[in-house]
């Protein structure tokens, strides 16, 4: 307890002016304390203080203030006396890659309660992260602050590797996809403070510059296909006459089914565009069966596993599986659910559909479906280029004289090339 407290000036030594000190009774004994000023008013102001700190305890914001001010010896005496000591700081805890991922995934799920994003593009997400969690789990990473651009870099040349040891790799393009979802992840970071930089170099947009283009089955490979479809002859198909995803064919569920219009209509999973399908005969016929067979209600799923009886579940590895094999049974290389999708694209263009149709069966971009599918569309230009050229019309072509020669043709091709 401190009573009596008051500022007394006391002469320096040199006898140059004069310094200020606390006189009064700390814990019952006499006390003169420096405060460690020349100034009246400050000597004053700080006595104060001091009091005002004792009359609220350890408690009081003053006595950090106070230990700036005051002479050391003065304030550790004052200190404890009343019992105060100076807060520890708790360690900085930085932020780990582990609380990152944790958090990115509580953010996706608020989106996909939002209607911002759909189950499966989160599942495609996570798939990335899982992947990338193991590789800086294997480096013994925890920090995200040890999270590079150069551990970036590193991990990516890994990836394609890894992608390139699986069937159909394409190069290990894929990667480019990874690098996006998991720039994303750090751009949540940055945007929570957990990071000053994101690490994460950018390789383009996924599926900007595809190098192998649309690769549909031939009309001799189809036939064989189906020849040795047994069991999947359903899902082969469905795959063929709608070009659905495989995520989509797998969710696809009779209410989807619409017999009356002969349609397919359902949401697209990938980008929650609507779809709607025609019903070819072929297809139509086998869905009126296999709907018979098995009495389908409306919350069946059309495609079920031949030996398990139940769905395919997502991603849909196991009908993936099942195509391959089907593939080697038929002695066609590559047998996989998208070349499907790309050879129902191509029969829509052979068929006469114009690029704005296809896409909205597809359920994409008219910019994607005519980069991808440009060598069908060119092929669908030019027969309708021959039957402008040679078919009947209104009147027959008009020509007033004879047309230039051969080699005067070959010259104008050259000058205006």
């Amino acid at each position: 307890m401190l009573t009596n407290a008051r500022a007394v000036a006391v002469p320096m030594k040199d006898g140059e002016g004069e310094t200020f000190r606390m006189h009064g009774r700390l814990g019952g004994e006499r006390c003169r304390l420096a405060l460690g000023t020349q100034r009246k008013a400050d000597a004053q102001r700080l006595v104060h203080k001091i009091e005002t700190a004792f009359a609220e305890g350890v408690s009081s914001t003053l006595w950090p203030e106070l230990q700036e001010r005051l002479p050391r010896i003065t304030f550790q005496a004052l200190a404890d006396n009343v019992g105060w000591k100076e807060p520890q700081l708790e360690p900085e805890v930085k932020p780990t890659w582990e609380q990152l991922r944790t958090e990115y995934d509580a953010h996706l799920l608020k989106e996909i309660a939002k209607g911002n994003m759909r189950d499966g593009t989160r599942d495609r997400y996570m798939q990335t992260i899982k992947l990338f969690d193991a590789y800086v789990k294997g480096k013994q990473t925890t920090l995200l602050e040890q999270i590079t651009k150069r551990v970036i870099e590193n991990w990516k040349l890994h990836r394609i590797e890894e992608i390139k040891r699986k069937p159909f790799s394409r190069g290990g393009t894929g990667y480019i996809l990874d690098t996006a979802i998991l720039r994303g992840t750090f751009n949540y970071g940055l945007s929570e403070k957990m990071i000053t930089e994101n690490p994460v170099v950018s390789e383009g947009k996924p599926g900007a510059k595809p190098t192998n283009g649309a690769s549909p089955f031939s009309s001799e490979e189809l036939p064989k296909i189906f020849e040795h479809a047994g069991v999947d002859h359903l899902a082969v198909l469905v795959l063929f006459r709608t070009g659905l995803r495989r995520s989509d064919a797998i969710r696809l569920q009779f209410k989807h089914v619409d017999f009356e219009a002969q349609q397919i209509k359902m949401i697209a999973q990938k980008n929650g565009k609507k779809v709607r399908i025609p019903i070819l005969p072929d297809l139509l016929s086998a869905l009126e069966m296999e709907c018979t067979k098995r009495n389908a209600e409306p919350d069946d799923y059309v495609l079920l596993q031949p030996t398990a009886g139940k769905p395919f579940e997502v991603p849909g590895k196991v009908l993936y599986e099942r195509l391959r094999a089907i593939g080697r049974r038929a002695g066609v290389k590559n047998v996989r659910p998208h070349r499907f999708r790309d050879t129902f694209a191509a029969d829509c263009f052979l068929r006469g559909c114009d690029t704005e149709e296809v896409a909205a069966y597809l359920a994409d971009t008219v910019a994607t479906v005519a980069e991808h599918y440009s060598e069908f569309i060119e092929e669908r230009r030019a027969r309708a280029d021959a039957k402008m050229r040679n078919g009947a019309g209104i009147v027959p072509f008009i020509t007033p004289q004879e047309g230039a020669t051969e080699k005067s043709k070959l010259r104008i091709i050259r000058r205006f090339a």
